[in-house]
């Protein structure tokens, strides 16, 4: 009896002696494991990374304060267009009125371009309508506003580019356009019919390097197009930003309309009616 209570007692002390032992043991690294972590840290997404918003556009605006807006997928009225939507930061709002291409002030308010090339200004509390008629809009950070009107300067260049003045439109001269986007100091750039790109030097128009099929400007002055090479029928065209002497291809973006917010980041509507924008580019 007493042999067997010495062998379990010794049992006992070998037990908890190989336990202290382990306890006591340095913790072993598996570099295995570090390596996965570094690995999936180097396959985080680049700063090229497109986020999809809810919902379905056919154009896109940006204020120079940052308010959102699109025309969505949704007819209005067979005159008017599309409706008009307001991004609270999580989704779209309704908002009144109708339309097919749009641009915001730097207040904020939305000035649109209906289905009848009718222009309208949001006043705070309703659309009011202005004179003439167009088929492209653009308002810089400084609050300036040109449009492409409705009559053709040629069968190559497009339509018109004329100034609001506060009361009408002034045409500016030596200009033609289907496509206006308004740099932070009153500047228009323009895309013509044949996808060629000009911008106002003070004098005149001067042509830019590149083809375009849209262009947007953010208040910060980052430049956006989007260009003439297919990426994909769903996607649509690649986008591009202006570096001062060409245009630098974005690894993945693709549209059809392209909008830039006051930080510089593109936003874009695809064909497929998608929405996406980078706020790390």
């Amino acid at each position: 009896m007493k042999k067997i209570r010495i062998a379990c007692l010794l049992f006992a002390v070998a037990n908890i002696f190989i336990a202290c032992k382990k306890e006591s043991s340095p913790i072993k690294t598996d570099s295995s494991f570090s390596k996965k972590l570094t690995g999936s840290q180097a396959n985080l997404p680049s700063s090229d990374n497109w986020l999809q918003l809810p919902g379905a556009g056919t154009d896109v605006g940006i204020g120079a304060n940052g308010s959102v807006f699109i025309t969505d997928t949704t007819t209005v009225s067979p005159t008017g267009g599309y409706g008009i939507l307001k991004w609270n930061g999580s989704s779209w709002t309704t908002f009144s009125g109708a339309a097919v291409r749009l641009a915001v002030d730097p207040q904020g308010n939305p000035w649109v371009i209906n289905k009848s090339h009718l222009i309208f200004k949001f006043n705070g509390s309703a659309f009011q309508q202005l004179p003439g008629t167009g088929t492209d809009i653009g308002i810089g950070a400084d609050g300036s506003v040109f449009i492409t009107d409705t009559t053709t300067v040629s069968s190559t260049g497009g339509f018109r580019v004329s100034k609001w003045n506060g009361t009408s439109w002034v045409v500016i001269s030596g200009a033609s356009g289907v496509r206006v986007a308004v740099d932070q100091s009153g500047t228009p750039w323009v895309v013509n019919k044949s996808n060629l790109i000009y911008k106002y030097n003070g004098t005149m128009f001067q042509q830019v390097a590149g083809s375009a099929t849209d262009i947007g400007i953010g208040a910060n002055g980052s430049v956006y197009i989007v260009g003439t090479t297919l990426v994909s029928t769903s996607g649509g065209y690649g986008i591009s930003k202006w570096n001062g002497t060409g245009w630098t291809a974005t690894v993945s973006g693709a549209g059809i309309n392209v909008a830039v917010d006051p930080q510089g980041h593109p936003w874009t509507v695809n064909a497929s009616h998608l929405i996406y924008n980078n706020l790390n580019l």
